[in-house]
């Protein structure tokens, strides 16, 4: 979620849905951020505001054949 804030609020990642994915990638790769693609990105215009948006999901093993699925979310608007 805060690589998806620092991007959006960064003005030269900002002008097309390709600088913002490639923004992402280059924040992806130094915190080793695995779970989410820069082409899985959701990239929206609010007024003058870029909103960056991703959704995942999570599967964990836990034992024999149980799984734990979690679905996660994060929007550069949300606190």
């Amino acid at each position: 979620k805060k690589a998806v804030q620092e991007i959006s609020r960064n003005p030269e990642a900002r002008s097309n849905p390709r600088e913002v994915q490639a923004a992402f990638a280059r924040r992806a790769a130094i915190d080793n951020i695995t779970a989410v693609d820069p082409k899985d990105l959701e990239i929206s215009k609010q007024g003058d505001q870029v909103v960056i948006g991703a959704a995942w999901s999570v599967k964990v093993p836990l034992l024999y054949n149980i799984s734990a699925c979690m679905d996660f979310e994060a929007k550069s608007t949300d606190p």
